[in-house]
């Protein structure tokens, strides 16, 4: 069988992280016999070098409009895959078009990873978004949605949608993981205090505002607390901006995209994560999995899932940074059974992903 992943580009990114530990995964797990390609379109981004041995990588060059259709095109005519995987739903407009009048027999899945509203869009945009899905969606031959959450905001969109979604968990833990996080042994300096780390790409989703402030009110309580931020993006200088504002600057670090997250993760005291919607967020599994504490905003979706409404780590409302300040103060003091959390995350694992991928996919084929 050939698997085809098509993705925008290979930047810095959750989505793109998984997609990687997908291919990888499937690799490992699916029949000898299978052969997998990733055609990207654009040429520059961090996770060119995570591309998984033995994928045939393809670059389509930067390309928009006409240019980029008739590329799609030529590669599916090309490559003639048996599964095409859509990494995002703007994928599956893409390949859509472009394949509209090639005869091809290939099976397609989009993977929905977050809601279908999202909080930072007006009214109109959300309309638009989900109108175009209840179009888009039914055409492909699988919906997989990354939670339980997701699916069901999925589902309600219309009928032939409900049919085809299913909820496959994204790929995150294995044992890969740890021997990452062993790589750093003192990744703070042996700083006397609380370290916070957040993982994830400067924007709008992220609401690190929320965070900032909160730490302020953190500080004030607790002058030894360090807040790390890994991620690089749109809003750092106003971010760092925000920070000097707000006078912390000198107990917040702004490390920017780092290749290897989890020696921070494992050894912070506290992992924080301030975000207006999610679908499933890796870093939170991963924090989970290294063994570290947890306090998130309870956005939709898949915060409540992973904690177990708040089970497993704190969970406050969204933008509330008061609430906010509170909820880590309280974790700081929390004593937790740190095997469980591990336990926990790794449940979210690449093996359970990869194999239930491979089944869908075999059912498609029948």
């Amino acid at each position: 069988m050939n698997i085809l992943f098509y993705l925008e580009n290979l930047k810095s990114g959750g989505v793109q992280r998984r997609t990687m530990r997908l291919i990888g995964g499937i690799q490992k797990y699916a029949p000898s016999d299978w052969s997998f390609t990733l055609l990207v379109n654009f040429s520059e981004g961090e996770h060119f070098e995570h591309v998984p041995e033995g994928v045939h990588l393809q670059v389509l060059g930067d390309l928009k409009g006409f240019s980029l259709y008739r590329s799609l095109r030529s590669k599916a005519v090309e490559l003639k895959p048996d599964v095409v995987v859509c990494c995002m739903g703007r994928q599956l407009l893409q390949w859509l078009l472009a394949t509209c009048f090639v005869s091809i027999r290939s099976k397609v899945i989009v993977i929905q990873a977050v809601p279908v509203m999202l909080s930072a869009y007006g009214k109109l945009k959300n309309t638009m978004r989900s109108q175009l899905m209840r179009w888009l969606y039914p055409k492909a031959s699988a919906v997989v949605c990354v939670s339980d959450a997701v699916l069901a905001t999925v589902q309600k969109l219309n009928t032939p949608l409900a049919k085809k979604a299913q909820r496959i968990y994204n790929p995150v833990f294995d044992d890969s993981m740890l021997t990452l996080a062993n790589a750093q042994p003192q990744i703070f300096d042996n700083f006397i205090g609380v370290n916070a780390v957040a993982v994830g790409r400067m924007n709008v989703q992220k609401d690190y505002g929320t965070m900032l402030r909160a730490a302020a009110k953190v500080i004030n309580t607790l002058p030894q607390f360090r807040l790390h931020i890994l991620g690089g993006g749109e809003l750092l200088q106003p971010m760092q901006v925000l920070a000097r504002e707000l006078g912390i600057q000198d107990h917040v670090i702004f490390h920017g995209f780092v290749v290897n997250p989890y020696p921070y993760l494992k050894q912070a005291d506290l992992f924080v994560m301030s975000s207006l919607w999610e679908g499933l967020p890796n870093s939170m599994v991963e924090a989970l999995a290294l063994g570290t504490k947890v306090v998130s905003t309870d956005c939709i979706a898949g915060p409540n899932e992973i904690l177990a409404k708040g089970e497993y780590g704190q969970l406050v409302n969204t933008g509330d940074h008061q609430a906010f300040a509170q909820a880590v103060l309280t974790e700081i003091k929390q004593v937790r059974d740190l095997q469980v959390l591990a336990q926990r995350g790794r449940y979210y694992s690449v093996e359970n992903s990869a194999k239930a991928y491979i089944k869908l996919a075999k059912e498609l084929m029948r």
